[in-house]
């Protein structure tokens, strides 16, 4: 295990540059970013700058039970062939144990963990985290959430609910 746990954390801080390059350049270019995957370590937001407006929101989905997991792989093979389901059964117990350690990563880094057993309410708690983090930075007012915006709309913004406002935020310039 302890090995297994080495081994990728080895692998984390070899991609941690690429991944941090991602990171910095969506937020130089103020563009929403969704970094996933096993390697997108809880450390990894640390490497986001403190003095940006950026809001990251870092959580880890698990699957509980091993048997649950191990369909998963099965199907992952039936729909996607060329993943070779059988390389992943094949080593099951060190795909376990790493599982293991990426959710005590997560409890050390204080990050949410998502159980994913069914997707409708997996997507639902990552939707509930993201809006957890938003509360954090903003006070639900028009202006604080939408900012600059509000300004170029004039009247016509404080006449508008948030959600009327979303579609005017992604067009530019707002006249």
């Amino acid at each position: 295990d302890q090995l297994i746990a080495e081994g990728f954390r080895s692998q984390v801080d070899l991609l941690a540059v690429p991944c941090e390059a991602v990171l910095l350049r969506a937020i130089e270019e103020s563009v929403p970013l969704i970094l996933e995957g096993v390697h997108a370590h809880p450390d990894l937001l640390e490497r986001v700058p403190q003095d940006t407006d950026a809001i990251a929101v870092h959580v880890t989905l698990a699957v509980l039970k091993s048997t649950d997991l191990q369909s998963r792989l099965v199907g992952r093979g039936e729909e996607i062939p060329h993943r070779r389901s059988n390389r992943y059964l094949n080593n099951f117990d060190a795909i376990w144990s790493l599982q293991s350690f990426l959710l005590s990563e997560a409890d050390r880094c204080d990050v949410p963990i998502i159980t994913n057993e069914e997707k409708d309410r997996s997507v639902q708690q990552i939707i509930h985290q993201i809006n957890h983090e938003l509360e954090k930075h903003f006070d639900s007012s028009v202006p604080a959430v939408f900012g600059d915006v509000v300004d170029e709309l004039g009247e016509r913004a404080g006449k508008l609910e948030w959600q009327e406002l979303v579609p005017l935020v992604r067009r530019e310039p707002v006249r």
